[in-house]
């Protein structure tokens, strides 16, 4: 009897002492996990290796392997006031695509890994100098990192597997470069510099051996349009702007957002853009290839979205395009009204008013036959 009892406090004992621990051990648990799901201040970005991000998932097996066939450096111009409002973003969506990734400043900047060149200053007056500067740097100290060298600004967005699947049929050994294709009076040749642009290793050579040092082919002072300025070089040099569209005219360089491309008549077509194009551009949503490569003026929110909705949606049961087809003229700011009368051979005048033309094209209560 006495030896029950004395077993019964025994597990007594063991059962608050158990209890107590127990109890201990979750408020801990649940405080502490409470403090992390706050954050407090912007973590340093830590940004995946390319090859992590597209191995990790089944189904992306030829862009992991275009990824090691088609080396791509690309480099963001960029400054210090757009460091956090702008370059960090690039570097979190589709800058981490890319198999080298630097963004050129004038300053460095160790929270968002930025490479700051020295006797640049900022402002568009210095934009032909950094491009410059930023080249010399990738040629002393990336040339053998990549066999294509790509020029973006902080506002550009890159879909860089159809850059790789682009170039995959093009050689780096070619004095050859791609992007938005403009021809003027005065600048056969040039590309847009917000667009993008491409550069084969031997373009990249012999910009920096052949033209630079050579102020009769180069412009050696800091000033000048980035873009006009570097097809000069390039010309100088004999490497020649290539053709960048897909087999239907349709462009993959382009030089605004997706938004100003697709949607009809957003840009005026006194645009300046209609006029310096080098080969023409359709309207809609056939303006631009399947295998768009770049876009401009993109804000940080829209490169998220178009984060989302290249990578991550799926429309399910499409696994190949649905071709748009044009119901309505472009001509048109809004569709014709429909009717419901059995229809007839001859054409039927719109009434005066019923439908409302751009003001650009100095249309008005015009009949359409």
């Amino acid at each position: 009897m006495f030896i029950g009892k004395k077993v019964l406090s025994y597990q007594l004992f063991v059962g608050v002492i158990v209890g107590l621990s127990v109890s201990l051990f979750l408020t801990v648990t649940l405080q502490n996990r409470g403090s992390i799901d706050v954050p407090v201040s912007l973590p340093n970005v830590v940004v995946p290796q390319p090859s992590a991000i597209i191995e990790s998932s089944p189904g992306n097996e030829v862009a992991a392997e275009l990824e090691k066939e088609v080396r791509v450096l690309c480099w963001v111009m960029t400054n210090p006031s757009n460091h956090k409002p702008r370059t960090i973003h690039v570097k979190r969506t589709w800058g981490r695509r890319c198999n080298r990734l630097l963004l050129i400043s004038s300053v460095q900047d160790d929270l968002i890994g930025t490479v700051g060149l020295p006797n640049v200053s900022e402002g568009r007056d210095w934009l032909w100098a950094k491009t410059k500067g930023a080249f010399q740097y990738i040629w002393e100290h990336h040339r053998d990192e990549a066999d294509w060298f790509l020029k973006a600004d902080d506002d550009t967005f890159v879909v860089v597997e159809n850059l790789r699947k682009f170039l995959h049929t093009q050689s780096p050994a070619e004095p050859v470069y791609f992007g938005c294709h403009f021809s003027v009076k005065e600048i056969p040749s040039w590309p847009s510099g917000g667009a993008g642009y491409v550069l084969s290793k031997e373009a990249l050579r012999r910009f920096i051996e052949v033209s630079l040092p050579n102020p009769d082919k180069c412009r050696s002072d800091h000033d000048g349009a980035e873009d006009a300025e570097m097809a000069k070089c390039l010309m100088r040099a004999g490497v020649h702007l290539g053709d960048s569209r897909d087999s239907l005219g349709r462009h993959r360089f382009l030089a605004f957002t997706p938004t100003d491309h697709v949607y009809p008549h957003e840009k005026a077509l006194d645009y300046w853009y209609w006029k310096d194009l080098m080969y023409p551009q359709e309207q809609g949503l056939d303006c631009c290839a399947t295998d768009a490569i770049t876009f401009h003026y993109v804000s940080p929110r829209d490169m998220y979205a178009m984060e989302y909705f290249l990578y991550h949606l799926r429309p399910y049961g499409i696994n190949k395009e649905v071709r748009y087809v044009q119901e309505y003229p472009l001509e048109l700011t809004e569709p014709p009204p429909t009717t419901t009368t059995a229809p007839v051979t001859t054409p039927v005048p719109i009434k005066p008013n019923t439908t409302t033309f751009t003001s650009k094209e100095n249309i008005t209560n015009n009949v359409i036959t």
